[in-house]
């Protein structure tokens, strides 16, 4: 269980004409380009700019060349602005004499996470893993980098068109 996040592209002429399209869309209709695994910054992002209003978190987001290039970019300025030293690391929590207790390793954490805050914040959810600003971040962070850059660079943008879903 967990969050598992994708980003998909398919032929217009399946038919991309209006946001109910969307919701009739299946796995077959689309190729997977994009995969992340409890990158919950990345989903918050995702939803906040390119969800429509009421849109739920069962259906097919539609994502644009502008976006991702946004994204993209928000992510090399979050990477630009971490240094990561050594800190004590959350890893997730144990119940424990009727509370949760914080199960905590030593590890790296990013020094200053102002940006990261502001930018990429992370986001809270059933299973959708690490909510510190640490060195499993900024991991998530680079997958994010490197899979943007290979969905611009392997979308033919004027046949094309991408699509995100989420489940968890």
């Amino acid at each position: 269980m967990g969050l598992d996040m994708m980003l998909f592209k398919a032929n217009k002429q399946v038919g991309i004409k209006d946001r109910d399209y969307l919701l009739t869309l299946n796995y077959e209709d689309g190729e997977e380009i994009a995969y992340w695994r409890k990158a919950n910054m990345v989903h918050r992002w995702i939803y906040k700019n390119c969800a429509l209003k009421g849109q739920n978190d069962d259906e097919f987001i539609l994502v644009t060349k502008y976006k991702i290039k946004e994204l993209l970019l928000t992510a090399y300025r979050v990477k630009n602005s971490i240094e990561l030293v050594e800190g004590d690391v959350q890893m997730g929590s144990r119940f424990e004499n009727g509370k949760f207790v914080p199960i905590i390793e030593r590890g790296k954490v990013i020094k200053d996470n102002a940006i990261c805050k502001k930018l990429l914040p992370t986001q809270e959810g059933f299973f959708f893993g690490n909510l510190g600003y640490n060195e499993y971040y900024a991991e998530d962070i680079d997958l994010t980098i490197e899979n943007l850059e290979n969905v611009l660079s392997n979308v033919n943008w004027k046949e094309e068109f991408v699509y995100y879903y989420a489940s968890y």
